[in-house]
């Protein structure tokens, strides 16, 4: 997503299908993954379609991205502070 698109210019729910292209995995790894109980945005059907409400889908993949090393460098082990020893 770009970093300068607002919310407000997202659509207020994405289809399973536009999820799958957000994400960049095939529709059937997502319904895959989402029946299996992986930790997935919140979802519901509206009529025969699988919907995620954008902000559901936002904040899931804040927290995906805050558990990733990467992306917080809390979680990184060669940023903790190093202890020195008594002499």
């Amino acid at each position: 997503m770009n970093e300068m698109q607002t919310v407000e210019a997202l659509p207020k729910y994405l289809t399973a299908a536009q999820l799958a292209e957000r994400w960049n995995i095939s529709l059937n790894t997502l319904y895959t993954n989402r029946s299996k109980g992986r930790p997935f945005p919140p979802g519901s059907r509206i009529g025969k379609l699988l919907h995620f409400p954008i902000a559901g889908v936002l904040e899931h993949e804040r927290k995906q991205q805050m558990a990733d090393r990467s992306f917080n460098p809390d979680l990184d082990a060669s940023n903790a502070p190093v202890e020195r020893k008594a002499a």
